[in-house]
């Protein structure tokens, strides 16, 4: 019993004749009357009876008839699923999880999500966390990719380099130094400052800048709550360049910061040999996006 007799057998079931079999397989009739005679040689009965130009399924035939129904739609399932994979439309394939540190997760990622939601159809979640939860969540393959600081590559995990951010110094129109057109870290010694803070003390390496400062200070996790708090009047802070540009339609001003090196940032993937389609897809428009971010910061002046 081959898959050819099985198929042969299907179509003779379908369209109730030898000829419109033929048809429908575009083969000659003796091929197929060749075909059914070797399946009723491998099955050990009858399975059609003439009746004019017509053939008649036996008993038997009708039973086996039900489990090649079966067959084939496993068949069709399969396709589906396929075609599911090539549209982007399966649970592995059609799904990320895309975990990000804060100041990507709130201004700079939600723009591609939502376009590819939105065209695409497809599924995303989004963990907004530090770096060292997303190295660690790559490593273990509970995330698809991970935008986070640049540091070592982390066991288990493919890191690559994504963009590099400036940093500037966002302040309201009214602060003392909205005259200068850049700002030197030594220029806030005197000034109140929020600053950022990983808040996790297994990362000594903090690329984040620091203030020697003799003024008051408030620490915070995220830039957007950075900006809040100079918005609502306290002194200046120091975020990078996409959270600055996007507090600018707010009225927040912005001045590079000349003396710290641009914020380092990659994409981190567990380290599997074979990223969902899917997957890479996704990050070829994130290297997109980010190299289009990169001119746009590089240009950052008062």
């Amino acid at each position: 019993m081959t898959p050819r007799q099985i198929e042969v057998f299907q179509a003779v079931m379908l369209s109730g004749s030898i000829t419109a079999a033929a048809a429908r397989l575009n083969v000659s009739q003796p091929s197929i009357s060749k075909q059914i005679q070797l399946l009723e040689g491998s099955a050990g009965f009858t399975l059609f009876r003439r009746s004019g130009n017509r053939v008649l399924p036996t008993y038997e035939a009708e039973q086996l008839f039900e489990r090649v129904k079966l067959v084939y739609a496993g068949l069709d399932d399969v396709r589906r699923f396929a075609q599911a994979i090539r549209d982007n439309r399966t649970g592995t394939g059609g799904s990320l999880t895309i975990a990000a540190m804060p100041l990507l997760a709130q201004y700079w990622l939600p723009p591609l999500v939502a376009r590819l939601a939105a065209t695409a159809g497809l599924s995303f979640s989004l963990p907004v966390r530090s770096t060292d939860w997303i190295l660690r969540a790559a490593a273990a393959g509970r995330i698809d990719i991970g935008l986070c600081l640049a540091r070592a590559t982390s066991p288990g995990t493919r890191t690559t380099p994504l963009m590099e951010l400036p940093f500037a110094c966002v302040m309201r129109d009214d602060h003392p130094l909205i005259d200068r057109p850049t700002i030197g870290l030594g220029d806030l010694e005197n000034e109140q400052v929020v600053e950022l803070n990983s808040f996790d003390d297994t990362t000594p390496e903090d690329p984040l800048p620091k203030v020697e400062r003799s003024g008051p200070s408030i620490s915070v996790f995220t830039t957007a709550a950075a900006c809040e708090i100079v918005m609502a009047g306290f002194g200046v802070a120091i975020v990078d360049a996409v959270t600055a540009r996007a507090f600018a339609r707010s009225g927040l001003q912005h001045r590079r910061v000349t003396d710290v090196p641009p914020l380092q940032l990659a994409l981190v993937q567990p380290e599997r040999p074979s990223p969902t389609r899917f997957a890479d897809a996704v990050c070829q428009d994130l290297f997109a996006l980010a190299r289009d971010t990169e001119q746009l910061t590089n240009g950052l002046s008062s």
